[in-house]
């Protein structure tokens, strides 16, 4: 454990996890290489990887989400079999891609930036506390490390530690910010 409060932390990432997890109404997603019409119930996780394996490897690499895809519409009530799991492929890219990943990245977006600011939060006070000046470099600029807990001793996780402290030193990109309920309502 790095920081004393997970609390906040905690509470973030339980409510992303619960929002990936939940299960959403798509009507009427044509499937044109299959010809098959759903009403879809399907979990926000499995659309978004999805998503992601079809735009990122080829048919030779995609047999899980073609086995994943018969699975959901098994569950929605529509029989396919693998060689038309794999030729829906493309369909579900335009439908999970182009319709619900591009909805809800805005969301996804307030989530990680969250996420990302309760780290922040968290780690900060130990990187002031392990905080240890080593020298100047001019009037304005010190020299500085981190004191090093005895229980890292491995070079990668130091290095790994180190910079999680020394990221506390650096503005976040973006400022926070909460995504308009419109972005939030369908899907």
């Amino acid at each position: 454990m790095i920081g004393t409060n997970l609390d906040f932390l905690a509470m973030l990432v339980h409510d992303f996890a619960e929002w990936l997890e939940a299960s959403t109404f798509v009507p009427k997603v044509w499937l044109s290489n299959i010809e098959v019409e759903v009403d879809l119930t399907i979990k926000r996780i499995d659309f978004i990887r999805m998503s992601g394996d079809i735009g990122k490897h080829n048919f030779l690499r995609l047999g899980g989400q073609a086995a994943r895809l018969q699975k959901i519409l098994g569950q929605n009530g529509v029989t396919i079999n693998e060689s038309q799991a794999y030729a829906a492929l493309p369909d579900c890219w335009d439908w999970f891609y182009t319709h619900l990943f591009t909805y809800h990245v805005s969301t996804l977006a307030e989530f990680l930036n969250n996420i990302r600011y309760a780290i922040r939060l968290y780690v900060t006070p130990v990187a002031e506390a392990r905080y240890r000046v080593t020298g100047k470099i001019d009037d304005y600029l010190d020299m500085y490390t981190y004191d090093r807990p005895a229980e890292i001793a491995n070079e990668f996780a130091w290095a790994q530690y180190y910079d999680l402290l020394n990221s506390t030193r650096r503005r976040p990109n973006f400022p926070p910010f909460s995504v308009t309920q419109s972005l939030k309502n369908q899907f």
